[in-house]
């Protein structure tokens, strides 16, 4: 497994390799359970089991979501059932299988698993390497054959530098002893093994979900980024509650405006530059400003209810809340405003392909494009105001700024732009600030606003107006 990990870190030889495994591993399991070309189990099902097992985490997206339609269908049909329930099996128990994805192919396992199948799978239990990874997986089950002992007892478990006692003393002190559970569920997100922080992650949920919510702002970036990926992982969304919006400034304001934020790439301060945007906006009294620091959200009906959505967000290494993209694109195209705030350039994208959505470039304008130079180096620079006839940008004049001057953007939509600068590195000139009208909706995209530092009062006068003019009332 370890020269399986250190291969896929080589990015040159990663695809070829992973071509490879993925092939050994699909002929394997489709001997192995029978699933030979023809019967009901589809190859490419098989192939997604493959891809899973080698995987590291909830990339590539596509094969989970192939096998979560396809795992319920199969319930019914006994055959059916009875080869998958065979496959996944296979991958399970194969030595190059990665933790992640053994926690996942057992948790689908669970789900159509019949009594012969549990018993299999517990007797992997008694296996140090894989039992942390199959006791999550088995979730209820697992914990069920927990016997209640003492409070110390499971508090040692926790302790212990073993994963499976970790697991088992989290999964006892939260059965037997639920007041005392939050604060080592709390604790053990810290934990480096997956299979630990995702149990803990995955209790604390199901124990109390509201304090799991409002601790993750005092979480660090890391365990927040931990968080996040768990609840997509493990399709927790319906227990964890998303936050209501916080009304900041100007209520009862004529247009609503939704600050959306809560994750972003960690060189970028979203918790120091969301607010200062949030009053920068709201120096016009016609703003109510709300503010949220979830970005599922994103994907709620609610988001109707506001003029105008701001985005200081990217999904840094976590797969964006599913449906978040499509309803975010149907809300502006039917009318409202999206107002895009530096690196919000890079949102939505495929961590498994570094590809941003196209579908998100048809709102935005401009996308960022990993495989372009990302920027000048940090400093001092010119924006110089190309259109100044334009509501957003009339009355506003060259300024100097101490920002990331963005090389990055990609894309063929025609745009407007307002603001440009010329790169020190290659002396082009770039777009700062621009706009478009996807649908029936205003765009306002401005790559300005590294830090605090760099939103300085002109960088926020001109998000002001962006965002007064998407809302419709430049």
């Amino acid at each position: 497994m370890d020269s399986l990990t250190s291969r896929l870190n080589n990015p040159k030889k990663e695809k070829k390799m992973r071509k490879t495994y993925y092939s050994v591993l699909t002929a394997l399991v489709l001997t192995a359970s029978g699933c030979l070309p023809g019967t009901q189990v589809p190859d490419e099902i098989v192939e997604a089991v493959s891809i899973i097992a080698v995987s590291n985490g909830f990339q590539p997206r596509k094969p989970h979501y192939m096998l979560e339609q396809f795992v319920p269908a199969v319930t019914t049909d006994k055959k059916q059932r009875s080869q998958l329930a065979s496959v996944l099996l296979d991958a399970i128990t194969s030595d190059q299988t990665t933790p992640a994805g053994r926690t996942v192919l057992a948790q689908h396992l669970a789900k159509i698993a019949d009594n012969s199948d549990l018993r299999k799978l517990k007797r992997m239990l008694g296996n140090p390497q894989t039992e942390a990874d199959i006791r999550i997986a088995l979730g209820e089950t697992a914990a069920s054959q927990i016997k209640r002992e003492s409070l110390k007892v499971y508090e040692a478990e926790i302790k212990s530098n073993d994963p499976a006692k970790q697991i088992s003393g989290l999964s006892g002190i939260s059965r037997y002893y639920p007041k005392a559970a939050p604060q080592h569920c709390l604790n053990m997100i810290n934990s480096e093994n997956h299979a630990v922080y995702a149990t803990a992650i995955r209790l604390l949920a199901e124990l109390d979900a509201n304090v799991l919510m409002m601790e993750l702002s005092r979480l660090n970036k890391e365990n927040q980024l931990k968080v996040m990926h768990v609840i997509e992982e493990q399709k927790l969304t319906d227990i964890v509650p998303i936050a209501e919006p916080v009304i900041r400034f100007n209520k009862g304001g004529e247009k609503k405006v939704l600050l959306v934020t809560g994750l972003e790439y960690p060189g970028h301060p979203w918790r120091e530059t969301a607010p200062m945007l949030a009053g920068f906006l709201a120096q016009d009294k016609r703003l109510e400003v709300s503010y949220i620091e979830d970005p599922r959200i994103l994907a709620q009906s609610v988001l109707n209810s506001y003029d105008v959505i701001v985005l200081n967000y990217q999904n840094h290494q976590v797969p964006a809340p599913d449906g978040a993209l499509a309803n975010l694109k149907r809300v502006v195209e039917d009318g409202k405003g999206l107002v895009l705030m530096h690196f919000a350039c890079g949102a939505f994208i495929d961590w498994e392909t570094k590809v941003v959505n196209t579908e998100f470039a048809e709102i935005a304008g401009r996308v960022w494009n990993p495989n372009l130079r990302g920027h000048d180096p940090r400093g001092l620079f010119r924006v110089q105001i190309t259109d100044t006839d334009h509501p957003i940008t009339k009355g506003l004049t060259d300024f100097d700024t101490d920002d990331e001057l963005y090389t990055c953007l990609d894309g063929t939509l025609p745009i407007q732009v307002l603001a440009t600068a010329k790169s020190k590195v290659d002396q082009k000139d770039y777009p700062m600030a621009f706009v478009l009208t996807p649908g029936k909706g205003r765009t306002f995209h401005c790559v300005l606003g590294h830090d605090l530092k760099a939103m300085n009062d002109t960088v926020g006068e001109l998000y002001r107006h962006g965002t007064l003019w998407t809302a419709r009332l430049e």
